[in-house]
């Protein structure tokens, strides 16, 4: 389990488990994608995903990745975002501690409009986001209607849901099916009780 609740490890660097691949073109950039990813070249994997899903859309593993990546580069995304947002006010005040108050009334106007355009790139950051998901959870739904018993999948696309979309009740769904797969799961198991808590 990633830190960010997710799993991630199931079909990276191994040969596809749930279907016969012929278009060995698709094979390659899949294989590429797996070691691009291990790598931490994650947009760069995504577009080796996607070139196999190009030349084989049945391609179940290419899917899982392609979504595992995407979900991967969101938790990436977040973390860079924001560490300017915290940084920039806190050395703006410093500043204005080292300069003396007598610059205060002075510098709020200016302060209001730093905060107006950080808050504008939150709605920014918080769109692209969205975005991110949102393929994600495509990714995840492709990869479940070519294997319907893919066990990662469903964990992935239940705690999206309910930690990242806000929609419990379709976490809660696939959480059950996760679980009818692995009851063992205990990742799972706790994930579904924190989903049930929210509806």
């Amino acid at each position: 389990t990633d830190k960010d609740g997710s799993k991630t490890s199931s079909s990276t660097s191994l040969p596809p488990t749930n279907s016969v691949i012929s278009n060995q073109l698709a094979m390659s950039h899949y294989n590429v994608g797996c070691t691009l990813q291990e790598e931490g070249k994650l947009d760069e994997a995504i577009k080796s995903y996607r070139d196999a899903i190009a030349e084989d859309d049945k391609f179940c593993d290419a899917h899982y990745n392609l979504a595992n990546g995407k979900n991967t580069t969101q938790q990436q995304y977040t973390t860079i975002a924001s560490l300017p947002l915290l940084w920039f006010p806190m050395s703006y005040m410093q500043y204005l501690i080292y300069m003396g108050c007598d610059l205060l009334l002075h510098s709020i106007y200016c302060f209001c409009w730093i905060l107006i355009f950080l808050y504008g790139s939150l709605a920014d950051v918080a769109l692209q986001l969205q975005e991110m998901f949102e393929e994600a959870v495509a990714e995840y739904l492709k990869t479940i209607s070519l294997n319907g018993q893919h066990q990662l999948a469903y964990y992935n696309l239940g705690y999206i849901y309910f930690n990242n979309l806000k929609r419990s009740q379709e976490g809660v769904k696939m959480l059950k099916k996760c679980l009818e797969i692995d009851p063992t799961d205990v990742d799972a198991q706790i994930n579904m009780a924190l989903a049930f808590n929210d509806l």
